[in-house]
């Protein structure tokens, strides 16, 4: 679609919370040592440290931090209904707690905090129903990647057209990261497109439901600040990460047994 790899998998992954290859299975309610110990209250969704992980809520943002789930956010949208997403490397820089953000909004990045220091990168990933106990978060993790999946035909057709047409900058709708050319102005004098000029949204609805196509003005479009920096930082982190990731396997090969090589690297990382 002539855009970086890493604004591609931000803006098309719909709700699903990882920008990028994330691989997961249901591990809900199976016993954790801790401490202290406990029942799995979500799902881990292993992927590359430093990827981008984004709020599948519109919400309030709260970051915290444990010993526990390390480095971690909430978003809670305006039922009280909430996630919980932990083991952060970092969050996005200039992002405070109570500030409203949109789906599709990077929040924070893949990491290997608190009590998972030292293991696989992933997120632990919960949702609180009207803000009550946890529920089992696969089906909708699946249903969300499902959606992204399904959409990304109408998002190459929509993006490709755009860019074959004129040159493309990066800035962010309420719910995904949208580009239009800075040339052209509205009738404020703000850069960017036409008024009636549709915008994709991936699998927006609260049920899950199809792609949507939706309206809006630039004014919307640019009130969702720090897009480029958190694309900007995201990509430093994978690439410091990659650095890290080369040289241990560079170190371990030599001695590794191939049948156990899975055990410490990411599919077709070896």
């Amino acid at each position: 679609m002539g855009l970086p790899a890493l604004e591609v998998e931000i803006v098309g992954m719909g709700r699903f919370p990882i920008a990028g290859y994330a691989w997961y299975r249901d591990d809900w309610l199976e016993p954790r040592v801790g401490p202290p110990f406990h029942l799995h209250q979500g799902n881990d969704v292993f992927a590359d440290c430093g990827l981008p992980v984004r709020s599948p809520l519109d919400g309030v943002l709260r970051l915290t931090s444990d010993p526990l789930g390390g480095t971690t956010v909430y978003v809670t949208q305006a039922d009280a209904t909430y996630v919980y997403m932990a083991h952060l490397s970092a969050y996005v820089a200039g992002q405070v707690s109570g500030q409203t953000v949109r789906t599709g909004q990077v929040v924070g990045f893949v990491g290997n905090s608190g009590d998972a220091q030292g293991g696989a990168c992933h997120v632990h990933f919960e949702i609180h129903p009207l803000g009550g106990a946890a529920v089992d978060p696969k089906p909708s993790l699946d249903r969300w990647l499902g959606d992204a999946l399904a959409g990304a035909p109408r998002l190459v057709a929509l993006y490709g057209g755009a860019q074959r047409s004129r040159p493309q900058a990066p800035i962010a709708t309420g719910l995904t990261p949208r580009f239009v050319d800075p040339s052209v102005a509205g009738p404020t004098g703000s850069p960017g497109p036409p008024r009636a000029e549709l915008l994709w949204a991936s699998a927006a609805s609260p049920s899950g439901g199809p792609l949507q196509l939706a309206q809006a003005e630039v004014a919307d479009l640019v009130r969702t600040p720090g897009w480029a920096q958190a694309v900007a930082q995201a990509e430093y982190q994978v690439r410091q990460w990659r650095q890290v990731d080369e040289t241990v396997l560079r170190l371990l090969a030599p001695t590794t047994p191939p049948a156990l090589r899975y055990l410490f690297v990411t599919p077709g990382s070896w």
